[in-house]
Order: C-alpha cells, then structure tokens, then sequence
C-alpha cells in the first residue's frame, strides 16, 4: 500500500480550515481539531494534496483507511461511492471553464457522523456561495448539518457541469455560424473536438448525479 500523489501542483502547500457550527454559532479554524464536540458540526477543508505525509497524518487522526488515502491524491481517479457503516466517501470530477479551456481535477469528500473532510489541489470558488450561506444562521446548510452540507456541494459541481456545457455549446454555435459565412481555411477539427469535450462533461454530469441519488436514498 502506497500513498502517492498524482497531481500537477507539487509546489502547493498544504492547507487546512475548518469551520465548526451549529444552529446557535459558528466558528472558523486555520487547522483541524483535535477534540470533536458531539454538540457541533465540522468541515474540515484540505487544500493541496501534494504533501503525502501531511494526507496521511490525518488520513490516521480521522481513521481513514490507507486505501481511501491512495484515493484522495490520486487525482485522475473515477468518480466514486462507497457507502458503509462508518464513513461515506465520495470522488467527484470537478470541472470548470477558464478561457475557454476546461480545467479537470478531483474532489473527494470524507464523511463521518458530524464531521465532513473535503480534500481538493486548490480553493474551489464555486463554494463560495455556499460558505456564506453556513454564516446565516435561518440557512438549510447551517441548520441541517454537515450531510445536508455535502448534497449541497455535489449539487454546486454537478451545475458546473452544465454551465461548462452551455458555455461550450455556444462556443461551437459561433464556430459552426462561423462556417456558413466563411468556408475556406476553418478548422472542422475543432469543433469535432469541443464535441467530444462536451459529451465527456455530459458522461461525468450524469456520473454526478447517479453518485448525489445514491447518496440520498442512503438511509
């Protein structure tokens, strides 16, 4: 068994906040907690996977098997459930759309009765939102703890799926409008491109959803 790091940002530190809450107060950690307060919920978010031994050391304060370790910084690895009497742990393909070009890499989610771990290579700001919303106190995310928290977080990237499609179908509109008035000298091979990326946004769109559906019949 070998913890290896799969990813492109080796230069990138690792970091770590927690924000621990419940109906009545919320508070924000630069580091995980060492004693867990059943009275509170905690999300835990690992930025920057490139720092193994850092994985590991709270691979073992979270009691998160060796295996599911691997799984964390290995970043090209398939969107994944697994759901036992322990822990829920879920791998998600994250996408977004900067400059046109589809930026890829790996969410996991580490889910153990009141504590949610979310490990990703850098600050996703699609989660912003979200995150404010943890500051209002009326808020579903604030009220319903840490697994109502992580529907809402696969709900967030599985709309990033669509968003980046919708971005990319107009992308190829443009060319194709492109074609009609202007034949010589354009490249068909780019939109024959950009449709295959499309189709794959869709496969791991559908993907998300079939992982969110399983999470929500889990009893």
């Amino acid at each position: 068994e070998s913890v290896i790091y799969t990813g492109g940002n080796n230069s990138l530190n690792t970091k770590i906040k927690t924000v621990s809450f419940n109906k009545a107060d919320i508070a924000e950690l630069d580091f995980y907690p060492k004693t867990i307060d059943e009275k509170l919920e905690y999300w835990i978010q690992i930025e920057g996977l490139s720092s193994v031994n850092q994985i590991k050391k709270i691979g073992e304060e979270f009691n998160i098997h060796s295996l599911t370790q691997e799984d964390i910084v290995n970043t090209g690895h398939k969107p994944k459930i697994e759901i036992n009497d322990e822990y829920i742990f879920i791998i998600m393909d994250y996408t977004e759309l900067f400059e046109n070009q589809l930026k890829k890499n790996n969410i996991s989610f580490y889910l153990s009765k009141n504590i949610l771990i979310s490990f990703w290579d850098d600050e996703k700001a699609v989660f912003k939102k979200i995150k404010s919303r943890l500051n209002t106190k009326e808020s579903l995310v604030r009220n319903k703890g840490v697994d109502f928290l992580l529907s809402r977080l696969l709900d967030r990237i599985i709309d990033e799926y669509y968003m980046a499609v919708d971005s990319y179908n107009d992308i190829i509109d443009g060319m194709e409008d492109e074609v009609v008035s202007n034949t010589s000298g354009f490249d068909h091979k780019a939109i024959h491109s950009l449709k295959k990326e499309v189709r794959k946004l869709r496969r791991s769109a559908v993907s998300g959803k079939e992982i969110l559906f399983t999470l929500l019949s889990d009893p």
